[in-house]
């Protein structure tokens, strides 16, 4: 399907009948899919993090409308696209994303399994292939459990009812963008809190314009990617410190201490091609946060 910006009709669905299309469409609030995406009481967490200068937006959704004859519902956040955001979900676990001029778009599909290829568009609009490496089972906070797919590049990690790991919204930013990176950082449903990322300890990591935190401090990585060793330079900071590295799934896979000097050589060793998070830290707590690339 695809829709014209003209086509847009964005209206609350305000019949008994109108509003059970939906709910049927979407899932959202039957107990036949407790792991739907798309639930009225949910918020997402997104840190972005552009130059070691990081915010966090929460995301919610605000209501249901129709799109043509599509039932979806808006999303709200901290700021808006040049087109509304809407996704619907249906019963097989595909949920597709309404991108304006350029129609809807399939956002995720959790019925993807091992050795399937997954084709897709980034909200900055760039294309991308993605194959999935293995399909398992979390355990969240509240002891439910969901599935998670995780795929061979960039990184890329979804949970049923949760979404990517880089944030609702943000499916494929790897392997779009070079210069902003994104977690999500914490999921909440009904107030309760059911996801955190591992690497951070807060819900609403911030750090512009905080004195003391990352404003001033940042990190050089060459080259990234990395293929086989690469040099770090670190501004701002103090050593001795901390290095941390991260795999997609928030794991620690290379940690180094009492790091004696700003530059400093980080090698591969086993590890395998992907996004990875990295945290690096002086003694006075001044900390940068940010992503690297294995080729």
């Amino acid at each position: 399907m695809r829709v014209s910006i003209q086509s847009y009709h964005w209206r609350p669905i305000r019949s008994s009948m109108e509003r059970a299309i939906v709910l049927l469409c979407t899932g959202a609030i039957s107990t036949a899919h407790a792991q739907s995406l798309l639930d009225t009481n949910s918020v997402w967490n997104v840190v972005d993090c552009v130059m070691n200068n990081c915010w966090t937006s929460p995301w919610r959704i605000d209501g249901d409308t129709l799109i043509g004859d599509e039932p979806y519902w808006k999303m709200h956040g901290p700021y808006e696209f040049s087109w509304p955001v809407a996704l619907r979900e249906d019963t097989s676990g595909r949920v597709f994303m309404n991108a304006g001029p350029d129609g809807e778009r399939l956002l995720y599909d959790f019925g993807l399994m091992p050795g399937d290829l997954f084709q897709g568009r980034a909200v900055g609009g760039c294309s991308y292939e993605n194959v999935v490496a293995a399909v398992d089972t979390v355990v969240l906070m509240d002891g439910s459990e969901r599935k998670r797919i995780i795929f061979a590049d960039w990184g890329e990690t979804w949970i049923q009812g949760l979404g990517s790991l880089t944030g609702l919204l943000n499916v494929g930013l790897f392997a779009c963008s070079a210069d902003r990176y994104a977690w999500l950082l914490c999921y909440s449903r009904n107030d309760s809190l059911l996801y955190q990322a591992e690497t951070f300890s807060t819900c609403d990591f911030n750090t512009l314009g905080v004195p003391g935190t990352t404003t001033r401090a940042r990190t050089l990585i060459h080259p990234n990617p990395i293929g086989t060793i690469a040099s770090v330079e670190a501004e701002g900071l103090e050593p001795p410190l901390e290095w941390c590295l991260y795999d997609a799934l928030g794991r620690p896979v290379q940690i180094r201490t009492n790091i004696a000097d700003h530059r400093f050589i980080i090698t591969r060793d086993a590890l395998t091609s992907g996004i990875y998070s990295y945290l690096l830290r002086d003694g006075s707590g001044t900390t940068v946060r940010a992503k690297l690339m294995i080729e």
